[in-house]
């Protein structure tokens, strides 16, 4: 796939990063192909994926199509031998995510998948990390995400998966990733508004527990104003606090002092995630475990049963 995200962002980065040799690119279209073709130096073009995973010269797949079709996809770059990187979400319903436990397991573990989880490769994420050590906190995160239409392909479930499984997934693995845990339970609530432009779950209210005693907060509006910042994180411990705002600000609170770190760009982590994952497809040794992952993807479909149900929802068993 070579949509606006992949255009802008993944190919530009491969493209010049050493390490990542680019052979064939496939998207649903000659035009299209033939474009991403010359402008990123590819080898080769098709729209039959299938030439990519049958290719021996290609020991890794990126999988950026739309959403519902990243699961069948990573399950079968796996059963042909590929190491994976998919943007987000790793897939759309449980039956997939079991579809793509199983593809991990028959071959071991042996290729490895990472999902583009990038702000914990965010410097300024991995700054709190280092400060608050490993110990029982609790994770404030706000996002204002801006309206997406009903109409939009994302929002359709059998599509897009709609914004809990498409988007909010990021910031999940962002409280996994600064408790150094996985959700035990989640519950979750939602605005509900006769005016249904947006659907009720684009404003939502998520609550993740550790077992370590950790909490995750997680606070997701499509409703608001676009001149806020969007995305805003504050991090309490003993005798510590952080506060991170839009990747541009970070102030850490640690016993008597405070330190500013201020960014020229904001940095989301996209550069630092590409390169964990060349590392990991060298080293064997993965950026994000299969668990982890696994646990981040089962939890969106969680929070959207809690908030059928009303109730908290155990992760465990």
């Amino acid at each position: 796939g070579a949509g606006n995200f992949t255009k802008a962002i993944i190919l530009p980065r491969l493209k010049k990063m050493d390490g990542f040799d680019l052979v064939t690119v496939c998207t649903a279209t000659g035009v299209s192909a033939h474009s991403n073709g010359r402008k990123f130096e590819f080898k080769n073009i098709t729209t039959d994926a299938d030439t990519i995973f049958n290719d021996p010269e290609i020991n890794t797949v990126f999988v950026t199509t739309p959403h519902n079709d990243h699961g069948p996809k990573v399950a079968q770059a796996l059963r042909n031998g590929k190491h994976v990187f998919v943007e987000k979400p790793l897939c759309i319903n449980k039956e997939q995510l079991d579809d793509i436990r199983k593809a991990y397991e028959e071959q071991e573990g042996k290729w490895q998948l990472q999902v583009g989880f990038n702000r914990r490769f965010s410097p300024m994420v991995q700054k709190i990390k280092a400060a608050v050590g490993d110990q029982p906190l609790s994770v404030n995160y706000r996002i204002n995400a801006g309206v997406i239409p009903k109409d939009v392909w994302i929002q359709d479930p059998e599509i897009g998966g709609g914004r809990i499984i498409g988007e909010v997934c990021h910031f999940i693995d962002t409280c996994n990733f600064l408790t150094g845990q996985v959700p035990v339970s989640v519950s979750a609530s939602c605005v509900r508004k006769d005016d249904q432009s947006v659907p009720d779950e684009d404003n939502v209210s998520i609550i993740l527990n550790y077992r370590n005693g950790s909490t995750g907060v997680i606070n997701y509006y499509a409703y608001g104003n676009k001149n806020l910042a969007k995305e805003y994180i504050e991090v309490f411990a003993d005798n510590f606090a952080a506060q991170l705002n839009d990747f541009r600000e970070l102030v850490l609170f640690k016993g008597s002092k405070k330190s500013k770190t201020k960014a020229m760009n904001q940095d989301k982590g996209f550069d630092n995630e590409f390169k964990a994952f060349r590392d990991a497809v060298k080293t064997g040794q993965p950026a994000i475990t299969f668990e982890d992952i696994y646990a981040t993807t089962l939890a969106t479909f969680t929070i959207l049963e809690s908030l059928k149900n009303n109730t908290v929802i155990s992760l465990e068993g």
